[in-house]
């Protein structure tokens, strides 16, 4: 489990905080629209994971966090 669980429990405390500040209904409205998402071999996953992250990130600073490792204590 180690890192799966780890993953879990990060996931758990990010929602919280998100919903926390912005609402359980944008939460779960953000949840649905990246699942919309259809996926194909030509997509660029590496430029899609540095807009989400510098996107999240922000987020995370909005609501105290410096950074994605500082949020993940």
């Amino acid at each position: 489990q180690g890192r799966d669980g780890e993953f879990k429990k990060w996931g758990k405390k990010y929602r919280e905080i998100m919903e926390e500040k912005y609402g359980v209904e944008e939460v779960a409205q953000w949840e649905i629209d990246g699942k919309k998402v259809i996926h194909d071999d030509e997509m660029d996953f590496d430029a899609i994971a540095r807009k989400y992250k510098e996107k999240y990130l922000k987020l995370l600073n909005d609501a105290g966090y410096r950074d994605y490792d500082d949020h993940r204590k």
